[in-house]
Formats: structure tokens, sequence, C-alpha cells
């Protein structure tokens, strides 16, 4: 978004665009502990930090709320002796609920082919690589 767009925005479209972005956040951090909760479950490790996932986890519910984000009421803090394994779960199902359904986080395919794209048109006066030149027609094939 540009200056001027964001100078003729409205207070409620400014704060809609700032409550986007934190969802985004929050999105970005329930990620990060599903992640973490898998590997914890997955190797014992990490067992001691479970007190604190699950406080974050509470503190991001709570924010949630207070954002107003519809998560049709499904979801409850989670007790403070939940181990890793409810942490992921609860934090997986969560992500998904918030999720947007025209947005798919996880899949950055068309970011890698921009890049890949920009890539190819910087190596074309290259002698040796002018072949690469051709692989732009196949970016779209898979």
């Amino acid at each position: 978004m540009s200056y001027e767009e964001m100078e003729d925005e409205s207070p409620e479209e400014r704060r809609e665009r700032e409550r986007a972005k934190e969802v985004r956040r929050i999105r970005r951090m329930l990620k990060g502990m599903i992640e973490v909760a898998e590997g914890a479950s997955l190797t014992g490790a990490l067992s001691d930090g479970a007190g604190m996932a699950v406080e974050h986890y509470n503190r991001i519910l709570q924010r949630l709320n207070a954002l107003e984000v519809d998560t049709a009421g499904l979801f409850s803090p989670l007790p403070e002796d939940a181990d890793f394994d409810k942490v992921g779960v609860a934090s997986k199902l969560l992500r998904q609920a918030i999720e947007e359904d025209d947005e798919d986080e996880d899949d950055d395919r068309p970011r890698r082919r921009r890049r890949a794209s920009v890539r190819l048109e910087g190596l074309e006066g290259l002698e040796g690589l002018e072949g690469l030149r051709d692989l732009k027609d196949l970016k779209d094939l898979g």
C-alpha cells in the first residue's frame, strides 16, 4: 500500500488493515508453535517448555477474542498442565480456523516462481547460459 493510499483510508479502514496484519502475525506465531510442539512430541525434548507454550497459546486465544476474530466459539484456553501434544493439536486447529480461505501461507510457490523469473531474466546476457532463457516458458508447467 502506498503512502498516498494510506493517507486516504478512513480510520475504520486503518483499524481493519492493522487488525488483519496482527492476525497474520498470530498465524505465523501459531505455525511456529506447531513446529516446536511437533518436534518436542517426536523427540521428547523441551518438555519443560510446555507450560510456556500453553501460556502463549492462551494469550493468543485471548488476543484473537479481543480482536473479535471469529473462531466460532470452538476454542477454549488450555489447562496449565497441558503437554506439547495438546498445544500442537490446539494450535493447528486454531490456525486452520483463522486462516483466510483464499490464502495458504504454507504454499509459497508463486513467490518462488517470481524470484526464479527475475533471476533468469538477469542471466540472459551471460555466455553459456542462453538456454536458461527458454526455462521461463516452462515455469508454469508444474
